[in-house]
């Protein structure tokens, strides 16, 4: 009994692990042609020296390279707005 149990849980699990496959291709085609937008947050750079040009140009760098026509979007500093 305690091996029938297991088997159909495993069943049930397998079963509901699958049912995301059976979503329309329609929903998913919509979801791929938007494309993805990320921001980079600021960052503060932990060093004795004021360094801030340094700061500036990483920021700068990794806004220019994450960014993909198509299919990320970075939205640029200053458009969004960071309570942290």
């Amino acid at each position: 009994m305690k091996y029938i149990r297991l088997i159909f849980l495993t069943l049930c699990l397998v079963a509901w692990a699958g049912f995301p496959a059976l979503a329309s291709t329609s929903e998913t085609d919509i979801d791929t042609a938007r494309p993805a937008t990320i921001a980079v947050l600021p960052f503060v750079m932990h060093t004795p020296e004021t360094h801030s040009h340094i700061q500036q140009g990483v920021m700068t760098m990794l806004n220019t390279r994450l960014a993909w026509p198509d299919q990320v979007q970075v939205i640029p500093d200053g458009k969004f707005q960071y309570s942290g």
